[in-house]
């Protein structure tokens, strides 16, 4: 009985779990394939051939002359069990990415250098290799089995199978032929991985991974189709879990009994496998053409290639080889799903020239790589012949503009020159003289508005301004204090004519002018001091209210409120603060 999943690996991490019990559980899992399951399965009777006992630890086949034991070369029997050694791993990927095991360390005996103890055994780049690795190859086809003679052979086979082995292996037969996926695949595939919507027919895909590289690209067909027919055939018939409701054994047997049988006749353009051939001095290895299911897969895009002209990169995509993501994106319009089932249906329709690609649209990743350095080396040359063409053709530019630019110059006259000259001379003439009346025009204005009381600009005080002056008790003060056509200045004649214009009475219009006027001219020493301002002020105020700043005197504080120098000994009175309380308004104190 197969162990738990946290004895398995308490067993892993502690080094003591077997390969035994490793197969137990692979084979336990209830997503395992059967395919899957029948390979990892073989491993007991390989490692009885190999001279290993399955209840050694799984740890030590991490040994590189235990892994050379699963290659055909260093196999006692031939033969290559590397795969079976993959598929373990595949099925036990998951367990150990979850509970980290790759991560496990364990110390190389006699030193204190770890090394991990579950690395990787089978697979590209280890010593175990994979199935095709070492003497297998990649079993190239030899020459071109034509489409015609393809389809003669299933044509003649399939009728035979179906009488002999029934519809559903018939059916997976010709579905294999079609689709060239790989047979484990579709042994296994499932009823659950097919749906139908509208009149489309879909087979899931199968995406590779960093482990898996075995991929399956999805394929939509018409559900009208002959393929469509087959796939909806055989989803209402089948009375287990899988599409194909038939069994490996059967599949096997009827591919080579009528399908392999035919092919014999091409055994000059088949790929060949090696194989094991006992010999007076042993088991030897042997050539001979692969007629087995495993032949479509290299039989199936030879023709699409070479006899089609498909393009490579669609014909990766049909194999499994290339995501869906790449096609888009290397084939503009292309969509996998639907369009993959006509170019196994219809392969000419995809030829080069008709579909994907045109001379002036290369698809860079289907190039080899001697190709692509002759591609990139012609581009690098066409960039600097184009960039070295647009330099000279804006040197010539250049070059045109200046020669352009030097005759216009040398055809202009001496005449034309000094014509230029005086249209500068009067330019000048005329903006100085438009200050000049400017600035007439301005005094003008200003004496107008001074004409209208008798006062002058040059300070000439009319007879109705003294006045209003006597009639202030202002006139002996000012008189006393500084000359009077000094004090009264245009400030305080416009002022004044402002406040009377506002709807002060004449009066007040004569105090707010003569303060303006006084504050532009007088210094702090010359000023009337704050209390007779003040006292002046509250006696033409209703209620002795409404004191505000002083506007007789030039500002004593800075932007930032400081006394300016200038006025820091002038002595500052001002009437008392009054309280909101007061009824009556208070005295100044003397």
């Amino acid at each position: 009985m197969a162990l738990t999943e946290i004895e398995f690996v308490e067993k892993l991490k502690a080094g003591t779990a077997s390969v035994e019990e490793a197969i137990d559980f692979a084979t336990s899992r209830p997503d395992i394939s059967k395919n899957a399951s029948q390979r990892i399965k073989r491993l007991r009777s390989g490692f009885e051939k190999m001279g290993l006992d399955v209840s050694m630890p799984y740890k030590d086949l991490k040994d590189e002359n235990v892994l050379a034991l699963f290659t055909r070369e260093g196999s006692p029997d031939k033969s290559n069990r590397a795969g079976n050694l993959q598929a373990l791993e595949n099925n036990l990927d998951r367990l150990f990415s979850k509970h980290a095991i790759p991560s496990v360390m364990e110390k190389l005996p006699g030193t204190d250098l770890e090394v991990a103890m579950y690395p990787r055994l089978a697979g590209a780049g280890t010593v175990a290799g994979t199935q095709r690795t070492g003497l297998a190859g990649e079993r190239p086809m030899r020459g071109l089995l034509s489409m015609e003679d393809f389809t003669r052979v299933y044509a003649e086979a399939v009728p035979q199978i179906e009488a002999e082995y029934g519809q559903s292996t018939a059916d997976l037969i010709r579905y294999h032929a079609t689709t060239a996926n790989r047979p484990e695949q579709l042994q296994g595939l499932l009823k659950s991985q097919v749906t139908i919507s509208g009149n489309t027919i879909t087979v899931a895909g199968k995406p590779t991974s960093k482990t898996d590289k075995k991929g399956r690209p999805e394929l939509s067909f018409d559900l009208d189709s002959p393929t469509g027919q087959l796939l909806k055939r055989n989803l209402d018939s089948s009375t287990s879990k899988y599409l194909f409701d038939t069994t490996d054994e059967k599949f096997t047997q009827a591919f080579n009994k009528h399908v392999g049988s035919r092919l014999e006749a091409f055994s000059d353009v088949l790929p060949v496998a090696e194989i094991k051939v006992e010999t007076p001095d042993g088991i030897q290895i042997a050539q001979k053409p692969v007629i087995t299911p495993s032949a479509i897969r290299s039989i199936v895009p030879k023709i699409m290639l070479d006899q089609f002209n498909v393009a490579e990169g669609l014909v990766q995509g049909v194999m499994g080889h290339a995501s869906s993501s790449i096609l888009r994106r290397n084939y503009a319009g292309l969509n996998p799903a639907t369009d993959l089932p006509k170019l196994l249906e219809n392969p000419q329709s995809f030829a080069v020239g008709d579909f994907g690609t045109t001379p002036k649209n290369i698809n860079i990743d289907l190039l080899s790589d001697e190709d692509k350095a002759a591609l990139i080396e012609d581009q690098k040359l066409t960039i600097i012949e184009e960039e070295n063409a647009k330099r000279a053709v804006a040197g010539a530019t250049i070059a045109e503009a200046e020669a352009a630019e030097i005759k216009a110059k040398a055809s202009i006259t001496p005449e034309e020159i000094a014509r230029a000259a005086e249209v500068d001379e009067q330019r000048i003439v005329a903006d100085e003289e438009r200050r000049i009346r400017e600035r007439e025009i301005r005094k003008s204005v200003r004496a107008s508005k001074l004409d209208q009381t008798g006062d002058t600009p040059e300070g000439n005080i009319s007879d109705s301004s003294i006045q209003k002056l006597k009639e202030l008790g202002l006139w002996d003060k000012l008189s006393k204090r500084v000359l009077l056509p000094l004090a009264i200045t245009t400030s305080a004649i416009t002022a004044s004519k402002e406040a009377e214009a506002q709807g002060d009475s004449e009066f007040m219009a004569a105090v707010k002018g003569v303060g303006a006027g006084a504050s532009e001219l007088l210094p702090p020493g010359y000023a009337f001091s704050d209390r007779e301002f003040r006292e002046s002020q509250r006696a033409t105020t209703p209620g002795g209210s409404g004191l505000g700043p002083r506007t007789d005197v030039a500002p004593q504080t800075d932007a930032l409120g400081y006394i300016k120098p200038e006025f820091a000994s002038y002595p500052m009175e001002d009437a008392p603060r009054q309280s909101f309380l007061d009824t009556e308004p208070q005295q100044p104190q003397t």
